[in-house]
This record gives structure tokens, C-alpha cells and sequence, in this order.
């Protein structure tokens, strides 16, 4: 998912909730919630890495490190599911109860 920046993206969310591998930019709000996950000892900093783009704004550069990262996950597809899958078992407290919860806690607090 090569946007430049984008705000949450479902489309990626749900590929993880699915299983499938996932690459996004570290502009998407999905690779947000990865790093934050990551720091807080939720996932594994390789998964985050594993998924995240980095991108430099150089159209060229940026096109040649996305082939780069596909070509990586397409040479090894039995790896990139594996790591897929510890991935959304570390999402897997992440529902819609928990984020109706969330909200309702906010505004309880509010």
C-alpha cells in the first residue's frame, strides 16, 4: 500500500486481520499503531520493521526500496505468512468492542 500518506487505511488492517502480508508506508496511520505496539512491548520492533516502508519523497529512490521490500517478501511468501500471522496474534485485542469500550470511556470521562 505505497501512499504517501493516508490516514488510518482499513485496507491494510484488514489484510493482517486476514493473515496476508502487509507492506505500508510509515506515513499511514497503520504503521503509527505498529511503532506505538512496538514500544509498548505489544508486537515484536521486527514485525513493525518487517511491514514498514520508509519512504524519502524521492519518487525513483522510494519506487526502487518498494520493489526492493516486495521482492523480499515474494522470495520468501512461507516466512512473510509466518510473520503475518504472529503479527495479528499481536493485534487480536484489537475489536470493535475494545474501540467501542474506548470511546465510551472517553466520553464518560469527558
Amino acid at each position: 500500500m505505497p501512499s504517501r500518506a493516508e490516514g488510518f487505511g482499513l485496507v491494510p488492517f484488514e489484510a493482517i486481520s486476514a493473515g496476508v502480508p502487509v507492506l505500508v508506508s510509515q506515513e499511514s496511520g497503520v504503521a503509527m499503531l505498529l511503532r506505538t505496539l512496538a514500544d509498548q512491548a505489544v508486537i515484536a520492533n521486527a514485525l513493525a520493521d518487517e511491514a514498514i516502508v520508509e519512504s524519502t519523497g524521492d519518487l525513483e529512490a522510494d519506487a526502487d526500496t518498494w520493489s526492493e521490500r516486495i521482492q523480499r517478501v515474494m522470495a520468501d511468501r512461507a516466512a512473510a505468512f509466518e510473520r503475518e500471522l504472529e503479527l495479528r496474534d499481536g493485534l487480536s485485542h484489537m475489536t470493535w468492542a475494545a474501540a467501542v469500550e474506548g470511546v465510551l470511556d472517553q466520553l464518560r470521562s469527558s
